[in-house]
């Protein structure tokens, strides 16, 4: 299958692991985006390496106390830009990330992110963004949330303005929908993610996917054909002017205006 051109570059592998289980036939209602927060500030080089580092992590908790995984996990190396997207748990089955919300849910996090980020560190990490709305709008499609007549609601307002489906984050869990999470990612309610960014995002991709992207129509620029000497214009006759010559359309011209009635003559005086 041919990718759309359209789609953000990222270099995407799976690095699947085994804390995943049956949705038992629950419908996905609920597409949620979480940060990291590793245990102690990352340097660089495990920020780079964010989206694999949080995959072999997640591979570390299974069969431990507190497994934990999620669908679909993305960062942007800081020196090269290139984006990774590592695929840990299949889409079809719940991951381990909101607790009582996991069968519900579709679960999406950004390798080796804080929810303390300013802004402009959050558009440092502006193409696993782009990745992970494509990844959203994708899975959305696919389980039928996003349809050419419908499609969920971002929703990051303080209080949270939508129920379900929707689009939001880790702390709609604990704000909204009060299922037992105290999770308070992507951003602590602050704003400080760049979510109009994101949003913007998640509507282009899905236009994209769907097909409903009109393509602007181009000008169409007529360039005059050369009309040659001027005898021609004085001899020639032309379609704009009923088949006339230019002499004999302004004779007609000045006989409506002036009542004369010279249209017919020939000949130059």
């Amino acid at each position: 299958m041919v990718d759309n051109p359209n789609k953000p570059a990222y270099n995407a592998f799976n690095n699947w692991t085994k804390n995943q289980s049956s949705r038992n036939g629950v419908a996905i209602d609920c597409v949620l985006i979480h940060t990291n927060e590793p245990a102690k500030t990352p340097s660089m080089d495990y920020v780079n390496d964010g989206a694999l580092n949080l995959s072999n992590f997640i591979k570390t908790t299974e069969g431990g106390g507190n497994p934990v995984s999620y669908h679909t996990v993305a960062s942007q190396n800081l020196k090269d830009k290139g984006v990774t997207v590592v695929y840990c748990a299949d889409t079809d089955n719940e991951s381990w990330s909101v607790g009582d919300s996991n069968s519900r849910s579709l679960n999406y996090c950004f390798g080796g992110s804080f929810s303390g980020w300013t802004t402009e560190q959050w558009m440092q990490q502006s193409g696993a963004i782009d990745a992970i709305a494509w990844e959203i709008v994708s899975d959305c499609i696919k389980y039928g949330l996003i349809t050419k007549t419908q499609r969920p609601p971002v929703d990051w307002s303080t209080n949270y303005a939508h129920n379900p489906p929707v689009v939001s984050d880790h702390r709609y869990c604990t704000v909204k929908l009060r299922d037992g999470n105290d999770h308070t990612d992507v951003d602590q309610g602050s704003g400080r993610f760049p979510w109009k960014y994101f949003e913007g995002r998640y509507n282009e991709y899905a236009d994209i996917q769907l097909g409903l992207t009109s393509t602007s129509e181009v000008p169409v620029v007529v360039t005059p054909k050369p009309v040659g000497p001027a005898d021609d214009q004085l001899t020639l006759r032309w379609n704009c002017l009923g088949g006339q010559t230019l002499v004999e359309a302004a004779a007609e011209l000045r006989d409506k205006v002036i009542g004369t009635e010279d249209r017919g003559k020939t000949g130059v005086v």
